[in-house]
């Protein structure tokens, strides 16, 4: 088990880099992570890229477009459910054995990934849920 707790440039949701705090002489740097945002922030990012978009890791993307359109079935969530575990999992980012990735339908079209990871020395596991519709696609 790992502790996941590293230090990156914190980016926006939309990807833009995050200015941090002003200093008392009215100056912004970039902000960066703490505690656990690194871990959210590349599991966001890993999420959402499809695959081959970032050019020098073209193992990484989670590639829900590609079930865009497709039957909220058991087979097409299982499907996505190992897109998502091997995105997460390219390169170590996060341990195999740490992860689990659960999906489960909130409605006829739509479905909620679940990604938990244990953390070491953390009581709680992270847990992020990502709602995701079959129509429209990725719901944040």
């Amino acid at each position: 088990m790992s502790d996941y707790i590293d230090i990156d440039l914190k980016m926006t949701k939309e990807g833009d880099l995050a200015l941090g705090e002003t200093d008392e002489e009215g100056k912004q740097d970039l902000a960066v992570t703490e505690d656990l945002e690194s871990l959210e922030q590349d599991i966001h990012n890993r999420i959402i890229t499809n695959s081959p978009d970032w050019e020098l890791h073209t193992e990484i993307g989670g590639n829900l477009e590609d079930i865009v359109g497709e039957k909220n079935t058991r087979e097409v969530a299982e499907m996505a459910e190992d897109r998502l575990r091997k995105t997460l999992t390219f390169d170590s980012r996060i341990n195999n054995e740490d992860l689990s990735v659960t999906a489960i339908p909130t409605a006829h079209d739509e479905v909620t990934f679940y990604i938990k990871v244990d953390i070491e020395n953390k009581l709680e596991p992270l847990v992020i849920p990502i709602p995701f519709n079959f129509i429209r696609g990725m719901m944040n």
